[in-house]
């Protein structure tokens, strides 16, 4: 999303950001993942006045009409639509209203039938995908938000989970971009100064750290912590041997069931 609104100006960004309201909106409700997903969106505009008025709109919506931007390029359209349903499933969900919304844009945006046929198959094959993680778990946990919890971890736990980031994704060519994103949200949630710099030198200088057992890290955030790890690993298109040798350490260190080394492989592979 971010790459698509630094390539607009203020004027498109505003639009983009109201079709955005419009799609979140069109079912009547206002999820957590939606609000953050729009703030991810809006954060390239960088004006506190005109985020402080999306957020107010965003909250208490407005409806206003349908209308395309005269000065956004015909050919940067199906981007736009593309992110307007990145949007919309963000909560892993593509209901009939948005469904219908989302048609109605692209008869605006005057893309065809077909094209957004291959765009709705696409982001229900990556919803029925996302839901494949639930087999990854035991049958008696239940998650909600496949996110590590940081706030949650001590700093010695922080400072574990980063670790093992890195012992599964550090090799000679360093970190990529989704690397990159979850291991500096890691980094930025140790307080130890001194481990932080520890771990900041092992990404520059590509020394991956052996991956040792948890301490003392709840069921919840040990498949949490998993499942963070094959997400990134899966949109890099898929595991090496590699890799999946490192999964299968991490879930023997944190003694979870080999089962869950298996469907996490599996599922990252699919």
């Amino acid at each position: 999303m971010n790459s698509l609104m630094k390539a607009l100006d203020l004027e498109q960004q505003l639009w983009l950001a109201q079709l955005a309201i419009r799609v979140i909106w069109c079912d009547g409700d206002l999820s957590k993942e939606e609000f953050d997903a729009f703030s991810k969106l809006t954060a390239p505009i960088g004006n506190a006045g005109h985020l402080n008025e999306l957020m107010k709109e965003l909250e208490s919506p407005v409806e206003a009409p349908l209308e395309i931007l005269d000065s956004v390029p015909q050919v940067m359209l199906p981007q736009v639509y593309q992110e307007l349903v990145a949007l919309a499933i963000c909560d892993w969900d593509l209901n009939p209203f948005e469904e219908k919304a989302l048609k109605k844009i692209g008869k605006l945006f005057s893309l065809s039938d077909s094209y957004q046929k291959t765009v709705f198959h696409w982001a229900k094959d990556g919803i029925e995908w996302q839901r494949g993680i639930v087999n990854i778990l035991p049958p008696t946990l239940e998650i909600k938000k496949f996110k590590m919890p940081l706030h949650q971890l001590t700093d010695s736990q922080r400072v574990w989970f980063a670790d093992a980031l890195l012992a599964v994704f550090l090799n000679e060519d360093g970190l990529g971009k989704e690397e990159s994103n979850l291991v500096e949200q890691v980094v930025r949630s140790i307080e130890d100064s001194q481990q932080k710099s520890r771990v900041i030198a092992l990404i520059k200088n590509n020394l991956p750290p052996r991956m040792v057992a948890p301490d003392e890290v709840s069921e919840i955030a040990l498949y949490l912590g998993l499942i963070e790890i094959i997400k990134v690993l899966a949109s890099n298109n898929g595991l090496s041997h590699r890799q999946s040798n490192f999964i299968t350490n991490y879930v023997k260190l944190s003694e979870l069931p080999d089962s869950a080394a298996d469907a996490a492989i599996h599922w990252a592979k699919e």
